[in-house]
């Protein structure tokens, strides 16, 4: 078992300390030309994303949602799919599936009705 003195110790200390400084400068020497290209890649970023129109429908506000689960029941196992008996927790079917339409450059190589239908970009 080694025994370190407290000067032991200190000493060991401030060589670290000046390690983790020494590496902080080489690091900001060796990549810190990234940081600045890290910084204006982020600003054209959030320039593109506020004209994006695909975000502004991500990130419209959502309605919030006002149906309660209470009151639960009180079983041992809370009634397995209790939620789906009510009328407002079940699914909205549609009446009428359409299929997707495609856009013009890609084309339909499959039909629908083949199980391994899929698009392929022309």
């Amino acid at each position: 078992m080694v025994y370190l003195t407290p000067v032991d110790i200190d000493f060991n200390w401030r060589q670290r300390i000046e390690k983790e400084n020494r590496s902080s400068k080489d690091f900001d020497q060796q990549w810190g030309w990234l940081q600045k290209n890290i910084r204006d890649m982020q600003k054209k970023l959030s320039e593109m994303s506020k004209e994006s129109e695909f975000l502004k429908q991500v990130f419209t506000d959502k309605e919030d949602d006002n149906r309660s689960i209470k009151p639960i029941p009180e079983s041992v196992n809370h009634e397995y799919g209790w939620l789906a008996s009510k009328k407002e927790f079940q699914n909205k079917i549609p009446e009428k599936i359409t299929k997707p339409e495609l856009p013009p450059n890609y084309k339909l190589l499959i039909p629908y009705d083949s199980p391994y239908w899929c698009y392929l970009k022309s």
